[in-house]
């Protein structure tokens, strides 16, 4: 058996290398086909001078298809579904602002034995990455809207320059110079006014410029001023109610000199302006200690607004008297017949 295994084991040896070599090889001829998407950010772009910004990738959709095709001993070393290509941008090109890349294997980081089948949409025939010089200027900034303030309190917002320099590229800042677009600061948030300030306030802030086409080089600050709103007066005509007991209204007879008054109220200007007196304002008498009857008494009358607004002191005069009660009814029994018989019946009965 031995001797059957070792005779012409030149023969045998060179067979297995062969068959081997035959394995290999066929099994790199089966392919197999993948679909991987290119995407296209800003840091694909590669060697763009610090004074060049990107202004556009194309395709437009910063994303496209490939479908390829590799060996079936290759598919381990393609593990993601996506890529990102190499885009390196030659000196050569930073005059025309342009460069065009062909979709090739060396561009998307594919191996040399990997085909490119199609291109999906098909009218994607490259990848072309446009840039500008970067350049600085001076653009209006607007005044940031303020989030939160007291309808008691009006503010005022005074910037320490109203013109700011920012760096982009030429086109961008003479697009919003001509559109005539302010910079506008993100908005500023209070939470901590009292609405009834007594004196001015001042807060010095710093504004937060965020515009993702250019860069703000100066740092502006605003200056609010809090100051509460000018006051006003109004007279308002009201009805009186009465506020008492229940038991009150079934046993007294309450008679009001004014049964409508006319009260000043003073607040804000802007709250007074807006003010609804027949469904924002109340007033009332409270009798909840009663006066002696018959005796007329002075009582102030109170009066319900919303916050910030106040009345003047109205007072009226108010009397009570007690209700008149119905007579009790008298119980009569009917007068019997005097007859002998009747009485007999009667006596009897008793």
């Amino acid at each position: 058996m031995i001797k059957l295994l070792t005779a012409h084991w030149e023969l045998k040896l060179v067979a297995l290398v062969i068959a081997i070599a035959l394995w290999l090889y066929t099994n790199g001829q089966v392919l197999h086909e993948r679909t991987l998407v290119v995407r296209l950010p800003d840091s694909a772009v590669h060697s763009l001078p610090d004074g060049y910004r990107i202004t556009d990738i194309q395709p437009a959709a910063r994303e496209f298809s490939v479908k390829i095709s590799l060996p079936e001993n290759m598919l381990h070393s393609l593990t993601a579904d996506a890529v990102v290509p190499r885009l390196v941008i030659s000196a050569d090109a930073l005059s025309s602002g342009m460069q065009t890349f062909p979709i090739t294997n060396r561009i998307l980081g594919l191996d040399d034995d990997i085909r490119i089948v199609r291109v999906d949409p098909e009218s994607v025939q490259s990848i072309r990455v446009l840039f500008a010089a970067v350049t600085a200027d001076y653009l209006p900034v607007a005044s940031p809207r303020l989030i939160g303030v007291p309808q008691g309190l009006e503010a005022t917002v005074v910037l320490d320059q109203t013109r700011v320099r920012v760096s982009s590229t030429r086109a961008e800042i003479d697009h919003l110079r001509q559109s005539e677009q302010k910079l506008a600061p993100e908005p500023i948030v209070f939470d901590d006014l009292d609405p009834l300030l007594p004196q001015v306030r001042q807060e010095r802030l710093k504004l937060t410029i965020r515009n993702p086409k250019l860069t703000v080089l100066d740092q502006v600050t605003a200056t609010i001023l809090f100051r509460p709103v000018t006051t006003t007066r109004t007279v308002v005509s009201l009805p009186v109610h009465v506020l008492a007991l229940h038991e009150v209204f079934s046993r007294y007879q309450i008679d009001l000199s004014q049964p409508v008054v006319s009260v000043t109220v003073h607040g804000p200007e802007n709250l007074l302006h807006a003010l609804h007196p027949d469904t924002d304002l109340i007033a009332y008498v409270n009798l909840s200690q009663l006066p002696q009857p018959g005796i007329p008494v002075d009582v102030p009358v109170t009066v319900i607004a919303p916050p910030q607004i106040s009345s003047d002191a109205v007072t009226i005069r108010v009397t009570i008297s007690m209700l008149q009660q119905p007579a009790a009814p008298v119980l009569t029994s009917p007068t019997p017949t005097s007859t002998p018989a009747a009485n007999a019946r009667d006596g009897r009965s008793r």
